[in-house]
């Protein structure tokens, strides 16, 4: 089945099962330990969100990428669907369209592929939840199949993570051997993680801008939020014209752009 999906063996999950709890229990021992070493090296607005700080590399050799090249070299948009939720998948098609024949080094276009899949994690753990808890080869599969070491490190990323006492589950649901965890994300976790995926959109798209009506979809923010935030990640904010599809009215828009002095010309339907 096309996806960059993991099917699990239940036998061979099984016998993992605490080699993933020891991982998770490690995870949440280093989450603060990460926190402090960013904070002591003060990875703080440019430098921090810079295209090589979001291309995270130790990620990124983990995430699959063959299954969306083959959906975008076969046209396939049902397929590319499957993989990458509605925004991300336009997005992909930007690249396909007028970035992939310029670019001649092919681990950078591996790479381009692999931000895509990562931007799509990250967006979906965007709209979980502030808490939830979780088993992880469950946790998997409502990321599109992305790898569960790659996630360990996704969630290690953006969220603490708590184990659930025996007492704490809801009644009525289902209990069997695998240790139930709980994902916390804080409201400064939530920003770093809004932060990431706004600078991945610039960063992928065509034109390295992003219009704040395209940006307010997705995060569904007000503009006023994602303004302050563009300016925290240095963009340049210009006024520019969009196009409302469902009415066909013009309205005025904002657009973040990576380059300073580069002129937002160019008027997209939104």
């Amino acid at each position: 089945m096309l996806a960059n999906r993991v099917e699990d063996d239940s036998a061979t999950a099984n016998k993992a099962k605490g080699i993933h709890d020891q991982r998770i229990h490690q995870m949440a021992q280093d989450v603060n330990k990460d926190a402090q070493e960013a904070k002591k090296q003060n990875l703080t607005g440019k430098k921090q969100y810079s295209k090589q700080q979001l291309f995270c590399e130790h990620i990124f050799e983990l995430l699959p990428y063959k299954q969306t090249h083959e959906a975008l070299k076969n046209e396939d948009l049902a397929a590319l669907q499957v993989l990458l939720c509605k925004f991300v998948t336009d997005i992909a098609i930007d690249i396909w369209e007028h970035t992939w024949d310029h670019v001649s080094d092919k681990k950078e276009k591996k790479n381009l592929l692999k931000a895509l899949v990562y931007l799509d994690a990250l967006i979906t753990l965007y709209r979980m939840p502030p808490v939830f808890e979780f088993q992880m080869g469950d946790l998997s599969h409502r990321f599109r199949g992305v790898k569960e070491e790659a996630l360990e490190q996704i969630i290690k990323k953006f969220c603490t993570i708590g184990l659930v006492e025996q007492g704490d589950r809801k009644k009525g649901k289902p209990q069997n051997d695998d240790c139930q965890y709980k994902l916390m994300k804080s409201k400064e976790q939530i920003k770093v993680l809004m932060l990431h995926i706004i600078g991945l959109v610039v960063h992928l798209q065509s034109t390295q801008s992003a219009k704040i009506s395209f940006l307010s979809r997705i995060l569904k923010k007000e503009d006023k939020e994602l303004k302050n935030y563009c300016t925290e990640l240095g963009f340049r904010l210009e006024p520019c014209k969009s196009v409302d599809k469902e009415t066909g009215k013009e309205f005025d828009d904002l657009i973040a752009t990576l380059r300073p002095g580069a002129k937002a010309t160019k008027k997209a339907d939104e």
